[in-house]
């Protein structure tokens, strides 16, 4: 089901002078805009007050292609090449499933960030430093 209207559709295609414009390609644009970090940095006061505004930007194509490329990155993360990690047991005999329990203690990153104690039993290591690059809200989703 399309969120974007006939109207918002007939804004882009005027202001773009593009009659090709889809709304799909709308979505992938607003998506790009929003991801923008001009735009988070431009407005960023704005946007802990108020719901975001979509700005007419220059390049209607590039933000739609790189909204399309960030939307599939964010949703096929699941499918993207697993890294190498080891487990690390503190305990005899094979881990089970109550070995990788959470418990009172959050999980922890140690050694500059290469490895994850998972709880006391379990510790995850070969996390490679690259990981660490890409941040949500300013921290990256590891710490």
């Amino acid at each position: 089901m399309d969120n974007i209207t006939d109207t918002a559709l007939r804004a882009f295609r005027v202001r773009y002078g593009d009659s090709a414009i889809t709304k799909d390609a709308i979505f992938d644009y607003v998506y790009g805009v929003l991801h923008a970090p001009d735009y988070r940095r431009r407005f960023a006061n704005d946007l802990t007050k108020e719901l975001p505004r979509i700005p007419f930007a220059d390049g209607f194509h590039a933000f739609a292609e790189a909204g399309a490329a960030l939307a599939e990155l964010h949703l096929g993360y699941e499918t993207c090449r697993q890294y190498p990690l080891e487990l690390l047991f503190a305990g005899e005999g094979e881990p089970g499933p109550e070995h990788f329990r959470l418990g009172t203690k959050a999980m922890k990153l140690e050694e500059g960030g290469a490895v994850l104690r998972v709880n006391e039993h379990v510790r995850l290591t070969g996390i490679p430093a690259e990981t660490h690059q890409y941040e949500v809200n300013g921290r990256t989703p590891l710490g």
